[in-house]
């Protein structure tokens, strides 16, 4: 659905924010109230009225604008739910996903409501892939998974990365490394417990699910060729291999290049992608292994049933987070190296290299929340898909370029210098 089609142009709303009331989803209605246009006609939806009015009485301090109408509905009325969604050009989903996620989905995608998440679990993203990519692209319906400070910051690294080298030297890119500088400790009452129930999936299931072909539309068929241990890279430092996140955001950054491999944004068949924590030296990555092994041991004991039960029992209710000081305290930062795939071509031997470095110095919850709210910009005001995709289960760098001068207009740090010597 594109934003001048007869069918937008008849929805009462342009977005529609479902979950408006959860710790993340108030921190992007108060990025909407803030950044997008006055004249926006939007609404706010979850269970709760009166949570949602109090809600809608706090956005009335963030400047003359129209307010958000208030929708009430659970996800069990389908009927409703569906009315709802489709009365919006976009929708934004910050429930959580494995309760309420795919009713929301299934909407959209039967309303031919264009979408956004920050959805980044495998698991859930490879089961909407296979019920509601194929109905959702020939609906023409833009679902934006992963649209977090988790992956969406990745995965527009390793696009930028593409682009730049394509446009300087009409080339491919290979070798992707990618240096996590900090990690967030302060996680609200729904992030924990989703980690809880990815914790308590089956090994197996989990393996499957973070394989690098896993969430691809074409198998890729290289090896992973990540540097066990720790090792020191030219050009990002010390660098330790002990994220816990690193296969499933591998997993989804090769769904991006999977989606755009046989279009002219490609980034090439040699495609390789590898995650890493920042080390201060040998000893601190030695450091970092030992928290991940100490974090991964506890998050097992999420597969016995009373443990789980219990832990869950004294995590913080969901919808709450740390204050608006604690969200803030931790910036958000990464960079990446890219190297140029100039096998089979002449010239130099010398490496061609794209860095690309991402700075948001106001926290992971803001920048999620800025980054789902863009998105939906994006999709509302231009919807300039990469490789002229129209619809399916898509990933934050398909927005493209738009996408990233939407991000930057307000506060994100993107930075890329390219190297050849």
């Amino acid at each position: 659905m594109t934003p001048g089609s007869k069918l937008a142009l008849r929805r009462e709303y342009d977005i529609v924010l479902m979950g408006a009331t959860g710790y993340t989803g108030a921190l992007i209605a108060e990025h909407i109230a803030t950044n997008l246009p006055t004249d926006l006609k939007w609404a706010i939806s979850g269970t709760s009225r009166s949570k949602l009015e109090h809600l809608a009485e706090k956005l009335t301090k963030f400047g003359d604008r129209i307010q958000p109408a208030i929708e009430v509905v659970s996800v069990e009325d389908g009927v409703r739910l569906a009315s709802i969604i489709g009365q919006a050009r976009v929708c934004i989903s910050a429930v959580l996903y494995s309760l309420a996620g795919e009713q929301i989905v299934r909407a959209c995608v039967e309303e031919r409501t264009d979408y956004v998440d920050c959805a980044s679990t495998p698991v859930i993203i490879q089961a909407w892939i296979r019920k509601y990519h194929d109905k959702a692209r020939k609906n023409k319906v833009a679902l934006i998974h992963a649209c977090g400070a988790s992956i969406a910051p990745l995965d527009l690294m390793v696009w930028l990365a593409a682009r730049e080298i394509d446009e300087k030297w009409s080339l491919k890119i290979r070798d992707v490394t990618l240096r996590l500088d900090e990690i967030n400790t302060n996680i609200s009452g729904g992030t924990l417990r989703s980690i809880i129930g990815h914790a308590a999936l089956a090994p197996k299931l989990v393996k499957e699910t973070q394989s690098p072909s896993a969430l691809c539309p074409v198998t890729h068929t290289g090896e992973p060729s990540a540097i066990a241990g720790v090792h020191h890279n030219p050009s990002l430092g010390w660098l330790a291999a002990s994220s816990l996140t690193a296969d499933q955001d591998r997993a989804l950054i090769y769904r991006t290049w999977g989606l755009l491999q046989d279009t002219d944004n490609s980034y090439g068949p040699s495609f390789s992608f590898n995650e890493y924590e920042k080390a201060s030296s040998v000893l601190g990555g030695l450091g970092l292994f030992l928290r991940s092994y100490l974090i991964a041991f506890i998050m097992s004991l999420a597969r016995i049933p009373f443990l789980r039960n219990f832990v869950i029992s004294r995590t913080p209710a969901a919808g709450s987070g740390p204050d608006a000081e604690a969200a803030k305290s931790v910036p958000v930062s990464m960079e990446a190296t890219a190297v140029a795939d100039e096998r089979g071509s002449l010239g130099s031997k010398s490496p061609k290299i794209a860095d690309v470095k991402f700075l948001y110095p106001n926290g992971y919850y803001p920048v999620t929340a800025l980054f789902m709210a863009q998105a939906a910009a994006s999709l509302l005001f231009k919807r300039r898909l990469e490789g002229n995709i129209t619809g399916g289960c898509l990933t934050p760098a398909i927005l493209g370029s738009d996408f990233v001068e939407r991000t930057q207009s307000v506060g994100v740090q993107w930075t890329v210098q390219l190297q050849d010597s």
